[in-house]
């Protein structure tokens, strides 16, 4: 089977005023399905004073990114996933310092770990990555789809990543609502899980 796993997180690694940094995962079989939804909210989202391009979780209110999610949630062909990674109970167990690319490698490959688990993806699927482009050198992008093939090679077909703009990209928007509320929940920095019916229907897997 053929599945789109489009990936966006929230938080960094590295900053010590927040204690979760969250990665998380809207899987389909149908990527036009998360295009569909967003276009569909979006239209009650934006107003004539909301101009920007990218319609980012930080700067739409609250209710408004439980929309998405909420519609997300109700469509059964679309399947959600999150990792909580704890910065301050990982730091305690081991003292030295994770570069950003490292510990994005690591959670994404945690992240699909997590829907392996969960039977959101199964054995010998190819799994197509969606990740928003980040400031790095072709050397590193290339390395993280390597790492994803050596890691899943006896459980899944083959992994792709493919590098998308964010601003443009309406299924990674998507991945970063959810990362966005997640973020929210455990950092307390926004309370827009109150706004989710079905919140609980997320698989949220925390490290350590």
């Amino acid at each position: 089977m053929h599945r789109y796993f489009c990936v966006d997180e929230s938080g960094s690694f590295n900053t010590s005023y927040e204690q979760y940094y969250i990665i998380s995962g809207i899987i389909v079989e149908d990527n036009s399905i998360l295009q569909n939804i967003h276009k569909k909210i979006e239209k009650e989202v934006r107003t004539s004073k909301n101009s920007i391009k990218e319609l980012k979780a930080s700067r739409i209110k609250d209710e408004k990114k439980a929309l998405f999610i909420n519609e997300m949630l109700d469509n059964s062909n679309i399947k959600i996933i999150s990792l909580v990674i704890d910065k301050k109970e990982l730091n305690n167990k081991y003292d030295f310092i994770i570069s950003e690319f490292l510990i994005y490698n690591y959670a994404l490959k945690e992240l699909c770990k997590a829907a392996l688990e969960n039977n959101l993806i199964m054995k010998n699927d190819e799994i197509l990555f969606f990740v928003d482009a980040r400031s790095m050198n072709q050397k590193v992008y290339n390395d993280l789809e390597s790492y994803l093939n050596l890691e899943f090679f006896d459980i899944l077909k083959k992994v792709n990543v493919v590098y998308k703009d964010s601003s443009i990209t309406r299924e990674i928007q998507m991945a970063d609502y959810v990362s966005n509320v997640i973020y929210g929940y455990y950092n307390k920095t926004n309370r827009a899980y109150e706004h989710i019916k079905k919140i609980k229907n997320i698989p949220i897997k925390l490290i350590p």
